[in-house]
């Protein structure tokens, strides 16, 4: 591979290539190939999942770019929406600003041309109209042919019968305080009974509510009293009940300290039929003297134990000694047959080169010999 570039080639040119040629492309393929498949199996993720980590790669590029183009066409749409919704905007406030401008135009026209006063009809739905009016005696020249005629809204004695309805009124608002002042007068007195009778009542309530509170409070008093006779008659019998399990377990704990068993009596490990036997189940222990000797044994094997574990280390050591002056040994014996072998590749190569050299000091002479310049000197030379 490093030797040749094998770029790809027509199906003529690949028949036109040696056969080594050929074949090192086929194994450099191969080699190739092997690093690919060495590489997906020495992955552990691939191996243990199972996942094609290049096609997932492309996916997620993919999906990338599917959502950066999608991105971009949305905010391509919201920047289109927006230009809309602004030019929207604009063409609505020049619509209103036309509508304000044709209803202004049309109230001042209405103002100017439409009035009431221009109306037909303006002097019968007029509602100042008796109020207008004048009295034609007022304005003798005024008069005509129908002035002694009385017509709408003509009246001669208002004066007088303005005087007589003030008359009136003054009479009827006295008689209507009068009537005020006396219904007053008996709302108070029926306030006033009312008031005395829930007075009355409310002491009589009084009275009740404080008797009954009084014999309420009274109850409550014997209530506690009792209580408090009971608690205390409770908390005296819980504390003798507690005393006397106190002297009980405090009798309990000196018999079991006294025990044969918490003293571990050695009588109790005898046996009673034979005194040379003891009993498995009252089993109290080893004696000092046999526990002694158990320690003394156990130093002994300790001791024992680290002698085997130092005489193990020395001999590990001389060991490891004795195979690193083998291996010295070794390493100087290859050396030596490898400069024997270099020796003897020597000694061979200079045979060889002898022997060739006496092969051509004997082959014969070669019939056929180069040619010489001026040969090629002749071709060439023609100016046509």
């Amino acid at each position: 591979m490093a030797a040749y570039d094998f770029a790809p080639v027509s199906e003529v040119r690949r028949r036109d290539l040696p056969r080594e040629m050929k074949e090192r492309a086929v194994i450099n393929n191969r080699r190739e190939v092997e690093k690919a498949r060495r590489a997906r199996i020495l992955n552990v993720k691939n191996r243990t999942i199972g996942l094609d980590v290049p096609a997932l790669n492309a996916q997620v590029k993919t999906k990338a770019d599917m959502h950066t183009l999608e991105k971009r066409r949305q905010d391509a749409l919201d920047q289109a929406m927006i230009a809309s919704t602004q030019q929207a905007d604009i063409l609505q406030l020049e619509v209103n600003r036309i509508k304000a401008s044709q209803e202004r135009e049309l109230r001042e026209y209405r103002a100017k041309f439409q009035g009431r006063q221009s109306r037909r009809e303006y002097d019968l739905s007029d509602p100042n109209t008796v109020r207008n009016d004048t009295n034609p005696i007022e304005h003798p020249e005024k008069l005509g042919l129908g002035s002694a005629q009385l017509f709408t809204g003509m009246d001669m004695t208002a004066e007088e019968r303005k005087l007589v309805q003030a008359e009136q009124m003054r009479a009827w608002c006295a008689e209507h305080i009068e009537a005020k002042e006396a219904a007053e007068a008996r709302e108070r007195d029926a306030t006033l009974k009312y008031e005395h009778a829930q007075n009355h009542i409310a002491a009589s309530l009084d009275g009740i509510i404080s008797m009954h509170n009084s014999s309420k409070k009274n109850v409550v008093l014997s209530t506690a009293a009792e209580n408090k006779a009971l608690a205390d008659a409770k908390r005296e019998h819980t504390e003798r009940e507690k005393a006397a399990t106190e002297a009980q377990n405090v009798a309990e704990i000196n018999t079991a300290m006294d025990s044969a068993f918490l003293t571990e009596d050695p009588a109790t490990t005898v046996s009673a039929i034979n005194p040379n036997r003891p009993v498995p189940y009252h089993f109290k222990g080893l004696p000092v003297e046999y526990k002694q000797h158990i320690l003394d044994v156990q130093m002994h094997q300790a001791r024992d134990q680290q002698e085997s574990k130092m005489a193990d280390k020395a001999n590990d050591a001389a060991w490891e000694q004795y195979t690193l002056s083998a291996n010295r040994e070794a390493v100087l014996m290859e050396r030596h047959i490898e400069r024997q072998r270099s020796q003897q590749r020597r000694e061979l190569a200079e045979t060889h080169r002898s022997q060739a050299a006496e092969r051509r000091s004997r082959r014969p002479p070669s019939a056929r010999a180069d040619p010489a310049p001026e040969f090629f000197a002749q071709f060439g030379t023609s100016s046509r």
